[in-house]
């Protein structure tokens, strides 16, 4: 995961030098990193009863952005990058019998998020610039195995899903735990200038679907509903 950041950090970074190389240029383009955060509500899926009946959790998020208005024909779009760290929360509401017993499943993740992004802007000379795009989200979970997906049972103990260890558990659960997830999301926002900055208020909606090994035979999948603030840096 640490390869993918620094991959990201530098392509951004030779992206920044090439708009600066041609600052001489006659060009109306604006590119500047902002840093963003927000809060997020997440609801968790699976194809057996585990996150069947599941709840809506909040959580939050923060990171960085580096965004581009392009010049000429395309100045109507506005595209972006970025990475960051997000917190996110799902609970079973209805228990499940598992070894007898009774239990709630609970998914507690921290993700490194990196994203791709690109936008309709209505109105690019307005006071509010709005936008709507979609993109595309890569999570690497961040969070071990035996803390991001947990059993709750009516004592109210908790105890690992996932446990290669455990020969008493159901086969499907002694594997590893899914380590990642991807998938598209669509966003509505709308820049504000504040001074000489711009701020920026987005909301969206995103739907990833975690790889899992086959030994597991569990599909996760996983809605997450968003509200986020942004403010440019330079």
């Amino acid at each position: 995961m640490k390869k993918s950041f620094q991959f990201l950090f530098l392509a951004l970074l030779i992206s920044t030098s090439s708009f600066s190389q041609s600052a001489d240029a006659d060009t109306d383009a604006k590119y500047f990193f902002s840093v963003v955060a927000g809060f997020n509500s997440v609801q968790l899926h699976s194809s057996g009863p585990i996150f069947e009946d599941t709840k809506f959790n909040s959580g939050y998020s923060f990171g960085l952005q580096f965004n581009l208005f392009p010049d000429y024909e395309f100045q109507q779009f506005y595209t972006r990058a970025a990475i960051y760290y997000s917190k996110e929360k799902s609970e079973n509401e209805t228990p499940v019998l598992i070894q007898g017993e009774p239990v709630r499943a609970k998914g507690d993740f921290s993700f490194a998020n990196i994203e791709a992004f690109i936008a309709y802007r209505f109105a690019k000379q307005a006071t509010v610039d709005v936008y709507l795009g979609a993109g595309f989200l890569f999570q690497q979970k961040i969070t071990k195995d035996d803390d991001a997906y947990r059993f709750i049972d009516t004592d109210g103990n908790e105890f690992p899903i996932f446990d290669r260890e455990n020969l008493s558990l159901p086969l499907r659960f002694q594997s590893e735990g899914p380590k990642a997830a991807l998938g598209p999301f669509a966003e509505l926002g709308a820049f504000v200038p504040v001074g000489n900055k711009l701020l920026g208020i987005s909301t969206g909606v995103q739907y990833s679907y975690f790889k899992t090994n086959s030994s597991a035979k569990l599909n996760f999948e996983k809605t997450n509903l968003y509200l986020r603030v942004g403010y440019e840096l330079f």
